[in-house]
Formats: C-alpha cells, sequence, structure tokens
C-alpha cells in the first residue's frame, strides 16, 4: 500500500480570517473554496509543496480539530487491506466532492480520512 501526501484539515471558527491569516503571515494561496449559500465553509491552500485545508468548525464542535486526510495511490485496495486486519472503519463511500473515501481513528482518537479522486457517482 502506498500514500502519496497527507493533507492536514484544521476545524476553525472563520474560515476566512483564517486565509488571511495564512496568506499574510506565511504566503499560502488559495487553491480551492466552498461556498454553500454564499458562505464560505472550506478552503483548500497552498504554499509550496505544503498543502493545508480549513473546515468551518461545526456549532458545538471545538475548533482546533485536526483530521488527517490521506490520498492513498489505491483508496479500494488500502480499504480492504485495513478491513482485512479487523479495524473498525467506515464503508467507502462517494463524497459530492467527487472523492471515494473512509475513515477511521488512531489509538489516540485522531480521525484519518483516506480518500482518492473518482467520476462516481455519490454514495446516497
Amino acid at each position: 500500500m502506498k500514500l502519496n501526501y497527507l493533507v492536514p484539515v484544521l476545524g476553525v471558527a472563520d474560515v476566512q480570517r483564517s486565509i488571511e491569516f495564512y496568506r499574510e503571515t506565511l504566503g499560502f494561496e488559495v487553491m480551492n473554496t466552498y461556498e454553500p449559500g454564499g458562505k464560505l465553509c472550506w478552503a483548500l491552500l497552498k504554499c509550496g509543496d505544503v498543502r493545508v485545508m480549513l473546515s468551518l468548525s461545526e456549532p458545538g464542535q471545538k475548533e482546533k480539530d485536526v483530521l488527517l486526510y490521506f490520498y492513498p495511490e489505491n483508496v479500494v485496495e488500502l480499504h480492504f487491506v485495513l478491513k482485512s486486519r479487523e479495524l473498525e472503519i467506515s464503508d467507502l463511500r462517494v463524497t459530492f466532492y467527487e472523492m471515494k473515501e473512509f475513515d477511521f481513528q488512531d489509538p489516540d482518537g485522531y480521525q484519518m480520512t483516506f480518500g482518492q479522486h473518482t467520476h462516481d457517482a455519490p454514495t446516497e
């Protein structure tokens, strides 16, 4: 199994404020955003080879949550391998943002999501 790269997903109180901080302080640029109903909820930033995702924290969810988003070479194969090790992992799903993914938690409770781009229809 091969993992190509990892992008941390940071839970934040205000995505725009965080974008401005990363731009002005560290020189990041915005690669993509998600604004359902005109509300900025998510952004992907990059600076050189470094990527970070900013995700608006849900009400009642504490900011500073960290999710680790891995991009494996073959998400279906990796899911099969990890499932065969009897780990408690989610089923594979296809998201509206065109990723085939699954997740589970490490022993310390950090959420780890593994995803690969797909053109399959989203899971219902």
